[in-house]
């Protein structure tokens, strides 16, 4: 059997550390096999994300899945696509720590110990490189209804 490689890390960050987007283009690059994207525009809060993962459960296929155009609450497309299903499978989970998927068993869990005995100070950025500071909305530019999360406490 043929052996499989890890996703490789973009240059100068090192396996297993990398962010969730380099994750996610060293998947799509790799693995295009583990990605599936979903074009077509979904409604979260009518439960078809979850519809389409039930689908794919049904058939045994649980690949990492991009949902490019959801709606928001108020049926606007989102600037942000969803995704899930990041560790539906052991072999996802070990290549997102550097492993080769054939490493999901015993060499997973080791990995695992192994980094939870060592603590990693934090990577500090600098505020204007900051990715969570992509998108800032204050004052009246702020709307709760343009995520794309269903709300659960009215309903």
């Amino acid at each position: 059997m043929a052996r499989t490689a890890a996703p490789r890390a973009p240059d100068g960050i090192a396996p297993g550390e990398m962010s969730l987007r380099g994750y996610l283009e060293a998947l799509e690059r790799d693995h295009p096999d583990q990605v599936i994207h979903v074009t077509a525009p979904v409604d979260p809060a009518r439960f078809e994300v979850t519809a389409v993962l039930k689908q794919l459960e049904q058939r045994r296929r649980y690949p990492l899945v991009v949902f490019d155009r959801p709606l928001d609450l108020r049926g606007q497309p989102s600037p942000m696509p969803i995704v899930t299903n990041i560790y539906a499978t052991r072999e996802r989970c070990a290549m997102s720590l550097g492993l080769r998927p054939e490493d999901a068993t015993s060499g997973l869990s080791l990995e695992y110990a192994r980094r939870e005995e060592r603590t990693l100070p934090p990577i500090v950025v600098d505020a204007d490189r900051a990715p969570v500071r992509e998108v800032v909305r204050t004052g009246d530019a702020v709307d709760g209804t343009t995520r794309w999360m269903p709300d659960r406490t009215s309903t």
